[in-house]
């Protein structure tokens, strides 16, 4: 399958439309509605947090009027580093957290696949010391506050971007089978 792969400028246009005034927000809502979806690359340990939901806060640098559901792919080039960073901190709130985390070579396999998702039911700004809403939320950052998370099986893979953006529209309908799964129940005969 081959993806389009946006240009700079492009990027920075997008990342406008939906981080800067509510009319843009407003785009971006329609957008949702129209069957487009948006996705967000995050560090496997940390996207495996979320749509399991345990982390129900994703903290960035930059602050966004996106609201809805939003995919959370799995990035790549995880290091040691950075899955010893995310057992830390999953250890400082829980050490069941920290524990239920698939190990190193296990999160590696998860890189570049959409895992899962959830929605954005609001962001918060940058808190103050002393003023935390989660425990996930880290200070000096935004955070998106993230509810109704939804695993994939299977994941589907997913070329990663920075920021929030859009999947190419030859995706839809594999996302939206896996948005809309079929009714467990009676089946008709």
């Amino acid at each position: 399958m081959r993806y389009y792969k946006r240009t700079k400028e492009e990027t920075a246009d997008f990342e406008r439309k939906f981080i800067s005034s509510d009319t843009e927000a407003a785009i971006a809502k329609k957008t949702l509605e129209s069957g487009g979806f948006f996705a967000l690359s995050v560090k496997a340990p940390w996207a495996w947090l979320i749509v399991n939901g345990f982390k129900d806060v994703e903290n960035r640098k930059w602050k966004t009027k996106f609201r809805g559901r939003l995919i959370i792919q799995a990035a790549g080039n995880l290091e040691r580093r950075d899955y010893a960073d995310a057992y830390t901190f999953a250890a400082s709130i829980d050490s069941k957290i920290a524990d239920a985390l698939p190990p190193f070579a296990d999160c590696q396999k998860l890189e570049r696949l959409a895992l899962g998702s959830v929605e954005v039911s609001d962001v918060f700004e940058r808190p103050v010391a002393g003023v935390i809403t989660s425990p996930w939320h880290t200070e000096g950052f935004y955070g998106m506050k993230l509810v109704k998370p939804r695993i994939y099986n299977p994941a589907p893979t997913v070329r990663g971007q920075l920021g929030i953006f859009q999947l190419p529209e030859e995706l839809n309908p594999i996302f939206q089978a896996l948005e809309n799964p079929p009714k467990k129940g009676k089946s008709k005969r």
